[in-house]
């Protein structure tokens, strides 16, 4: 197979022959190089708008269809990327799917998609299957699973793991500084603290989460700021609340008889729990205790009273990870690690003067 090239200097057009042209065929013509070619041709908004119309000119003028076949044959893999989640019925993890099909649209990709109960041994028998169907790259949501036994299982290193929740005594000190994003969860829990404080909150409380990576780290972050506010009362640990809707007798009876001015929750869901069951207790929210949660998930503002808590960017995570992913897929290089600064969202949970 051959093909010629011939362009017309006045007009730009380009006409080829032939069904051999490439990405480097394009690149040229357009004078940029083969990454920012691929970049352009997906839309990337890194490469101004200018480029990315010359490339995507250039690129319909020389009747460039991008060789799927060969390009898995050099990557040794399929046009496909694993994507594993806990489970798609937890608001966060489904608004970080949402981000990562919205970047996966505009590419020749396809997902392959698994659930893991956020039980390791299932989390480990996904990866194997990723392995097994050769995907070009695989994304990990809220993975339990330590990441370096995780690339072990999938058999590559081109993972990005998106809120890794690595089970760890250490918090998020076992991250790689590659291919990981996550948010800055200590800048929001230490917020919610000193807004409690600020309300006149003088004994806090932290209702625990599983023992995972992210709990360890906020109530970490919970000890510290409660420790440098130098309040008369150490910072109170409760266990947590486990799976289902009701909330433990033997929790809920001691939070009653404790009566701490001000709850700093793992989660929203472990929040809007508390809610509800403080208030069948008699127990106002916030006028008794005022309560925190963590995520920003839909409901926490339709709670009654609304909730205060902290929000992470979900959607523009995955859709980073989807970025990241085919950044290393282009350069065979994982980029750095990035950690998204959070927003405290205080309301009427935590607002005494609400009444």
């Amino acid at each position: 197979m051959w093909y010629r090239f011939t362009m017309d200097r006045t007009s730009s057009r380009v006409e080829g022959r032939g069904r051999g042209v490439t990405l480097a065929d394009v690149a040229r013509f357009a004078a940029v190089s083969p990454a920012t070619a691929s970049r352009a041709l997906r839309g990337d908004p890194r490469i101004s708008e200018r480029t990315r119309d010359l490339v995507q000119r250039t690129a319909a003028e020389l009747g460039y269809v991008p060789d799927l076949r060969a390009r898995a044959l050099r990557r040794g893999s399929t046009e496909v990327i694993g994507l594993l989640v806990p489970t798609v019925t937890d608001p966060m993890h489904a608004q970080i799917m949402t981000g990562i099909h919205q970047e996966v649209a505009d590419t020749e990709f396809n997902v392959l998609f698994a659930t893991s109960l956020g039980r390791p041994e299932l989390e480990a028998q996904a990866l194997q299957v990723f392995a097994r169907h050769r995907t070009a790259g695989i994304i990990l949501v809220s993975n339990v699973l330590r990441p370096a036994e995780a690339m072990d299982l999938a058999g590559t290193d081109r993972v990005v793991f998106v809120l890794p929740d690595h089970i760890s005594l250490a918090g998020y000190q076992q991250d790689p500084e590659v291919g990981v994003i996550r948010a800055d969860d200590p800048s929001g829990v230490i917020a919610e603290v000193h807004h409690l404080i600020d309300q006149g909150a003088e004994r806090l409380a932290f209702v625990s989460g599983q023992l995972l990576a992210s709990h360890v780290t906020r109530r970490t972050a919970a000890e510290g700021a409660v420790a440098e506010s130098h309040l008369r009362h150490p910072l109170t640990i409760y266990p947590s609340l486990g799976a289902g809707f009701d909330v433990p007798p033997r929790i809920l009876g001691r939070i009653a008889r404790d009566r701490p001015d001000g709850l700093i929750c793992y989660d929203d869901f472990t929040a809007l729990r508390l809610i509800h069951a403080l208030k069948e207790r008699g127990l106002r929210v916030p006028e008794d205790i005022a309560v925190c949660g963590f995520d920003d998930v839909p409901f926490a503002r339709m709670a009654a009273p609304p909730l205060t808590t902290v929000r992470q960017p979900t959607e523009e995570m995955g859709r980073e990870a989807v970025r990241m992913l085919l950044t290393c897929l282009e350069t065979g290089s994982m980029p750095p690690s990035r950690v998204h600064p959070v927003r405290f969202i205080p309301r009427a949970s935590t607002r005494r003067s609400t009444g």
